[in-house]
C-alpha cells in the first residue's frame, strides 16, 4: 500500500485496500486510515489534483471503506474539489486592488 501511494498509483492502492478488506474485515481500519491520511497529506501539500484522483478511486471501490473513513474523506472532498478546479478560496494578499 505504501509503495502504491508513494508512486501515485492511487487506483491500484484503492483496489489493494478493497482486496485486503474483502479478504479480512479486520483490515478495514488500517486500510481506511492509510487512505484517509494520504488524502490529508496531499491536501496539506496543496496537491489537489492528486487528492481528487485518490478520492475518486476510494469512492469507486467495492467493498467501500467503513463509514467513519468515508465520512472523514467526504468532509474534505468539497474543499479539495474546489481547489482542484481552480475555484478554491483566493487570498487577497498580494492583490493590487
Amino acid at each position: 500500500m505504501d509503495a502504491l501511494l508513494a508512486s501515485r498509483q492511487y487506483a491500484k492502492a484503492a483496489d489493494f485496500a478493497a482486496d485486503s478488506i474483502r479478504a479480512n474485515q479486520g483490515d478495514q481500519e488500517p486500510m481506511g486510515r492509510k487512505l484517509r491520511n494520504e488524502i490529508d497529506r496531499l491536501r496539506t501539500n496543496k496537491r489537489y489534483p492528486d487528492a481528487m484522483t485518490l478520492i475518486d478511486a476510494v469512492n469507486r471501490v467495492d467493498p467501500q471503506l467503513a463509514e467513519q473513513f468515508l465520512k472523514s474523506i467526504r468532509a474534505r472532498e468539497d474543499e479539495i474539489r474546489a481547489h482542484a478546479s481552480g475555484s478554491g478560496p483566493q487570498s487577497a494578499v498580494g492583490s493590487r486592488r
